[in-house]
């Protein structure tokens, strides 16, 4: 992990990003991330819930019966991703338009699962 994380920041192109001019971090951002953050965190209760009561998971990434440790590595790591990459964004409406669509994104699954009778859980 350190090897890739230090390839990352070695890349040409995200050092060049990473020193640019950037538009400070607004309210609205903050407010998108953490959105996005807190349902994710809910979509993954409410997906261990539905996977403890015999139904499968509908995200051909993790597959149809993710245990619980594939299941937490993938909230991890879609959760630091999505963070991470609104951060390397310089402009606040980009930053925005990353947050605001993981945040929709998440409102649909979350909508999908409580359809199917699927309990809100943290």
């Amino acid at each position: 992990m350190r090897v890739l994380l230090l390839a990352l920041l070695l890349n040409p192109a995200i050092a060049a990003s990473l020193s640019a001019q950037r538009e400070p971090i607004t309210r609205t951002n903050v407010a998108l991330a953490v959105s996005a953050s807190v349902l994710l965190l809910i979509d993954r209760g409410m997906t261990e819930h539905a996977l403890r009561h015999g139904r499968g998971e509908a995200n051909p990434i993790i597959g149809p019966r993710p245990s619980v440790g594939q299941l937490n590595t993938y909230i991890a790591a879609v959760g630091v991703a999505q963070l991470a990459a609104g951060l390397l964004l310089h402009e606040a409406g980009a930053r925005n338009f990353l947050w605001g669509t993981s945040t929709l994104l998440e409102v649909t699954a979350i909508s999908w699962s409580v359809s199917l009778k699927i309990p809100i859980r943290f």
